[in-house]
């Protein structure tokens, strides 16, 4: 509609999703330069405005209700949308909230939460193991793409990383399984996403016969 570098200038000023009174007359200076109507402009930084309201307003938690049946609907067609979906079936939009906790960091705190809750208590330490295995195992798996990577990576990163405590404790076969249905969701929601080739190379390779093998052997050595 408007010229690339005039698009640059209004996504830059638009970039926190709000529009200072210096930002508009910077923009109105850069379509006059261009001959753009100022008042087209407005109209069209408006528009922009109010898509950014309406997608931040849809990725916002909705306050608790006891009404069945609360319907979201996307941002961009305004077609109904399933609960925790990752995109319309409609137009194909991607839902993403880049300010959400990550879920890998969700579930450190919730850890040390637990850890903080023993410390200091006398033979608590299977008490901690057992809490800290079921929170594992009981974390929901995110539905958005980023979040749902990134949470992959830390499963297998912390599996991976497993000591023989761990082993011990459970923590090693809680790592392992939810680092599978990281896997299993991608590869349902995502299976031909570039993003996911990675995970999925590295998901095969942890399960073929060389890496059980290379396990089996640092388990031996772990318990001597």
């Amino acid at each position: 509609m408007f010229s690339e570098e005039l698009e640059s200038v209004i996504e830059a000023a638009l970039a926190d999703g709000t529009l200072t009174a210096k930002e508009r007359e910077v923009l109105h200076k850069r379509a006059a330069a261009e001959g753009v109507d100022p008042d087209e402009l407005d109209v069209v930084i408006e528009g922009r405005l109010a898509k950014m309201k309406r997608e931040e307003d849809w990725l916002r938690p909705a306050p608790p209700s006891d009404k069945f049946g609360d319907v979201k609907k996307c941002p961009r067609c305004g077609e109904p949308v399933e609960p925790m979906a990752v995109k319309c079936s409609a137009c194909g939009y991607e839902f993403r909230n880049v300010e959400a906790l990550k879920s890998s960091q969700r579930l450190a705190e919730k850890l040390e939460a637990i850890n903080e809750a023993y410390r200091g208590k006398k033979d608590s330490i299977f008490d901690v193991n057992r809490e800290q295995v079921t929170a594992i195992k009981n974390f929901p798996i995110p539905t958005t793409k980023e979040d749902l990577l990134d949470f992959a990576i830390s499963m297998q990163s912390k599996w991976n990383s497993s000591t023989l405590s761990d082993r011990l404790a459970g923590l090693e076969s809680a790592y392992k399984a939810k680092y599978d249905e990281c896997v299993n969701k991608a590869q349902v929601l995502f299976p031909n996403d570039p993003m996911f080739q990675g995970v999925f190379e590295q998901h095969q390779a942890d399960n073929g016969p060389i890496r059980k093998i290379f396990r089996a052997i640092k388990r031996f050595f772990m318990f001597g």
